[in-house]
Order: structure tokens, then C-alpha cells, then sequence
């Protein structure tokens, strides 16, 4: 994700996203493409950050499936003549753009950084969601 605000790359951008995930934060209604965005950047946190754990894991897995159906649908549905393709190569080319943020993130500020602790504990909360 780059940021054009006052040249900083993509590290202000990442951190005002992080602001509006914290607790205490007035937040509208959570949008699909959000939690999409959530789950990516928690999931690239993990990778350099959780120690491997299988059900963890295969938990926000199957959990992130979800998600990912539903973001299809919904950009499906305010775009309707975006063929399926397009959407998929979209959500990707977002999710690696997220993921190279976090992993940024993480390599100049560490796993213990207050950002990267919230993205660890966000893992593990959608680990534990269940999602039909």
C-alpha cells in the first residue's frame, strides 16, 4: 500500500489503518473489503511473527475462505460487469500489497511493536471466529 501523504511511504498509511482497528476508535459499520484487509495484514503479521500452530492456523484459513467468498460477492455486486478474473487478480494484487506493508512494518519496528502485537492478537481472534 503507498501513501502519497507527504512522501512517507507506506508506513503512514499502515498506521492510520491501524488506528481505526484499535479498540476505542468510533468506527462505522464494518465493510467486507475491510475485513479482508484485516485478515491479510493480521495473517502477514503471523507469518513473521506467531509461532506455527496447525489448528490455529487451518482455523483462520477456513475462516479467510469465507472472506474471501464475500469479497468476491460484494465487489461482484457493485460491479456487476467485472468479469470474476479481474475481481480475483483485484484481491490479490491488494492482498500483496498489503502483505509487503506489514512485513515492511515488521522489519523496522519488530513483532514487539504495539502495531505488530495488534496484528498478532487480531490473528488469533479471527482463529477463533466461526464463520458458516
Amino acid at each position: 500500500m503507498r501513501s502519497s501523504i507527504g512522501g512517507r511511504g507506506p508506513g503512514l498509511a499502515l498506521g492510520l489503518w491501524l488506528a481505526g482497528t484499535m479498540p476505542g476508535h468510533a468506527q462505522e459499520r464494518m465493510d467486507i473489503m475491510r475485513i479482508f484487509e484485516q485478515f491479510v495484514m493480521a495473517k502477514a503479521a503471523a507469518a513473521r511473527c506467531v509461532a506455527q500452530e496447525t489448528d490455529l492456523d487451518r482455523s483462520w484459513s477456513a475462516n479467510f475462505a469465507t472472506i474471501m467468498l464475500r469479497s468476491i460477492q460484494a465487489v461482484r455486486e457493485r460491479n456487476p460487469a467485472i468479469p470474476e478474473s479481474r475481481i480475483d487478480a483485484a484481491l490479490r494484487s491488494l492482498a500483496d500489497r498489503l502483505r509487503a506493508s506489514v512485513e515492511a512494518l515488521i522489519d523496522r519496528e519488530g513483532c514487539a511493536s504495539p502495531d505488530g502485537q495488534h496484528l498478532q492478537r487480531l490473528y488469533r481472534q479471527q482463529a477463533s471466529m466461526r464463520l458458516p
